[in-house]
């Protein structure tokens, strides 16, 4: 049971209020006697904000012919626009561990703890949204799985970008850019 101290709690972060919204659903189920989770469905038709970027790294070449940078490169990845999520994370492998900081941090989710590493910082071409935009971020950095996705851009990018994600008509909308991406399916 909870008492009235702990009731009160002031939450720094939309995320700590559905995180202990979420810890007491789950010890009311158990102290119930009622499964704390049920299954659910996967709705084959489902769409979802996913869009390619490129991760850019080096310089971009000169337009001399002669002179090639060796080092520019362009990766393309796979990255989910997610608002659930506070925070950009992206895979240890597509950052550049020259730039690379080792101030990792926990987070307490819904799912459980979710651990990074450092952050880094990376350079991405929106190349699907528009081809000239390219966004410098500083992302946090995980070796645990980020399922299909390279990176999840999180809420703090999304809002400082101005992207919207409309699930009433499946879209990704730059209205900044006058742009509208369809989103695609989970497979």
């Amino acid at each position: 049971m909870l008492s009235k101290s702990n009731r009160k709690n002031k939450f720094n972060s939309i995320d700590d209020c559905i995180n202990e919204n979420f810890t007491i659903q789950n010890r009311l189920h158990r102290a119930l006697g009622q499964p704390t989770t049920k299954k659910l469905k996967r709705d084959t038709n489902a769409k979802v904000p996913i869009m390619y970027c490129d991760i850019i790294r080096g310089t971009k070449p000169s337009s001399n012919p002669k002179k090639k940078n060796k080092h520019y490169s362009k990766i393309p990845v796979p990255c989910l626009l997610d608002s659930g999520c506070s925070a950009t994370i992206g895979r240890k492998g597509i950052v550049d561990e020259i730039y690379r900081s080792t101030d990792g941090n926990q987070w307490h989710t819904a799912a459980g703890v979710f651990t990074t590493t450092g952050k880094s910082k990376v350079k991405l071409q929106l190349t699907e949204l528009s081809p000239t935009a390219i966004l410098e971020e500083k992302i946090h950095v995980t070796e645990q799985d980020l399922g299909q996705y390279n990176i999840i851009i999180g809420r703090n990018t999304l809002e400082h970008l101005g992207i919207d994600l409309l699930f009433s008509t499946s879209t990704i909308s730059w209205p900044e850019r006058d742009v509208e991406l369809p989103m695609k399916p989970m497979d």
